[in-house]
């Protein structure tokens, strides 16, 4: 099928453009009989944008499969790329992933900023902040940081290495794909194409008298050997992991097959962070949520606090949210809690500890929010208990951008 290239390169443009309006984190372009069905990621919630026509659906497809530099001929293979897009004097990263279905391919495409990473009193309040500062003080050891998909990991992760560079130390990092940029930090990829591994990378760059080091994600059990190893030796890492807690961290490394002296020595702490909806400032309403609500968090439905939550306007689309924030568990390693990881104590007794030793947990974090009046009393019983936010029946559109 022969496709005007004008023609694709404009009705991408508006596609991109048009998420980055409204502040989404992935773009959906679904196959369908009479088309493509166009979705945003907006504050972890999919919203419907404009069909797309079964002829322009093509086009659409054909453009951004050559902007991420995948092969435009065939439309009957897996294929991933990326591509950097300027827009309104910001420059944008997106990961494109292409799988072909029954109905034909689907690309879901991850939209990136490039501009710099959060500070850390953006992503963390005051209490986490220093606890964070007080880890990355330390000369050596390893810090993880954990989450599941879409918890801002990634940004927390960046902000530690940036702060880290800030004071003259020599770090680098070691990534799958470096898209983003990290000022201070020289950042290595992974390249399997010309046999750059992950081992031979990672030591290599050890070898560059580094003094921290950043860790993308530690996928399998060499990974996880050879960041406590650097730990032991006496360099400052900062590892991703995917866990849905802080204590099972510990699980997660003993199960990757780390020895259980070698992980309860070299862990320093793990920073597991979650994110939350903010309230609408647009449609904020005062509130009397459910008492069962409010003992979901442990607090006391008489106790006088006003709540509140959005009522739903044009600029969130209904939905009574605007933006994120990150929650966050913060563990520290301590003599008893070596010992417990020593002797390969369950999860359970291990977050019994770590909140004995202080640790504020993801229920009592998004509680002090709702109290604040930052988020709904609903979305911090959600965020607490994991429970996926769904779409609101009058909400199906992408929201507004401010001001629309």
């Amino acid at each position: 099928m022969d496709i005007p290239e004008d023609l694709g390169a404009r009705l991408a443009d508006n596609l991109l453009q048009e998420a980055i309006r409204r502040r989404a984190t992935d773009i959906h372009v679904e196959p369908h009989a009479e088309g493509a069905k166009v979705r945003y990621r907006i504050d972890g919630t999919l919203y419907d944008g404009e069909p797309i026509s079964r002829q322009n659906r093509f086009a659409v497809m054909a453009r951004l499969k050559q902007l991420a530099g995948m092969d435009t001929t065939t439309r009957r293979i897996c294929q991933d790329g990326r591509m950097s897009y300027s827009f309104e004097d910001s420059e944008y990263y997106l990961t494109v992933n292409v799988v072909p279905y029954v109905d034909g391919e689907k690309i879901v495409a991850k939209v990136l900023r490039a501009a710099g990473t959060v500070g850390l009193t953006q992503i963390a309040d005051p209490a986490d902040q220093a606890k964070l500062e007080a880890l990355i003080s330390r000369t050596h050891g390893l810090i993880l940081v954990t989450g599941l998909v879409d918890s801002g990991r990634t940004s927390t992760l960046m902000s530690l290495a940036a702060r880290l560079a800030e004071r003259g130390l020599n770090v680098a990092s070691v990534e799958e794909a470096a898209l983003l940029r990290i000022p201070g930090v020289r950042q290595a990829e992974v390249n399997m194409e010309v046999g750059l591994t992950f081992p031979i990378l990672f030591r290599a760059v050890l070898r560059q008298d580094v003094d921290a080091m950043l860790v993308g994600e530690m996928r399998d059990r060499e990974a996880a050997l050879l960041t406590a190893e650097a730990a032991l030796q006496g360099r400052l890492v900062l590892a991703g992991l995917h866990t849905d807690d802080a204590p099972s961290a510990i699980s997660r490394l003993l199960d990757l097959g780390m020895p259980a002296f070698m992980a309860a020595t070299a862990l320093l702490g793990v920073c597991s962070q979650r994110l939350v909806r903010t309230i609408c400032p647009g449609c904020k309403e005062q509130t009397t949520p459910e008492a069962e609500t409010l003992s979901a968090l442990g607090l006391d439905p008489a106790g006088g606090t006003p709540f509140y939550y959005g009522r739903g306007c044009r600029q969130c689309a209904g939905s009574g949210y605007l933006g994120r924030v990150a929650i966050h568990e913060i563990l520290e390693n301590s003599e008893e809690m070596h010992h417990l990881i020593i002797t390969r104590a369950t999860s359970h007794a291990l977050r019994q500890k770590a909140i004995e030793q202080g640790m504020v947990t993801f229920t009592t974090a998004a509680g002090s929010l709702a109290m604040a009046g930052r988020i709904s009393a609903e979305e911090a019983a959600r965020a607490a208990s994991q429970v996926r936010a769904l779409l609101p029946k009058d909400a199906t559109r992408a929201p507004k951008p401010s001001g629309s």
